[in-house]
């Protein structure tokens, strides 16, 4: 009992930072795996962990050195198979409050007045039974899929929206994708994951 009080005492308001720290990032990380691949796999690593530090307490020396490599060289190639969850958790870390957020640096008003634009073209392609592809920019950028389409950087309006889209015209096929107030690009044919 007295070694637990002299730790207790010698502990740093920065100890305590740093513990919750560590803490919330092992969390969020948690929470990111979370039914995924690689929660699954985090479990593996953690069985081979705790296996490498039974051969080492047993002095199983050539299981040890198989052990080491294995989990030095698999973080590699890890980070080749999971190349999507890390992108994703690239992405989510990427998400915060004070970065810039596309749809939210228009005012109300201007909003509205997009929402009205996007309902007008799309009762009207409705009524004509031509279908629409639009794709509203929010929190993950979407420039890898806008640089595969025609760029257009235009206005949003409703006739805009519904000459796209008429069919027999060269970019009905594709996509809209708005960012802000403008019509960042159409006629894409990539897949939107």
């Amino acid at each position: 009992m007295g070694r637990v009080m002299t730790y207790l005492v010698n502990i740093r308001i920065a100890d305590i930072i740093d513990i919750l720290i560590v803490a919330f990032v092992i969390y969020k990380f948690m929470e990111l795996i979370k039914e995924t691949r690689a929660e699954q796999l985090m479990k593996g690593i953690l069985a081979l962990f705790v296996f490498t530090q039974v051969t080492k307490m047993l002095n199983l020396y050539t299981m040890q050195w198989i052990l080491d490599n294995t989990l030095f060289y698999g973080v590699f190639s890890l980070m080749i198979v999971f190349q999507p969850e890390l992108r994703r958790g690239l992405e989510y870390i990427g998400r915060s409050n004070f970065l810039s957020k596309p749809m939210r640096e228009i005012r109300s008003e201007k909003i509205n007045k997009l929402t009205a634009e996007i309902v007008a073209a799309v009762q009207s392609l409705s009524r004509q039974k031509i279908g629409a592809l639009i794709v509203i920019e929010q929190e993950t950028g979407l420039n890898e899929i806008i640089e595969t389409g025609t760029m257009l950087d235009a206005d949003i309006s409703s006739e805009l929206l519904i000459n796209i889209f008429i069919p027999n015209t060269p970019l009905h096929d594709g996509a809209v994708v708005i960012r802000g107030e403008k019509n960042k690009s159409s006629c894409m044919f990539s897949s939107i994951n």
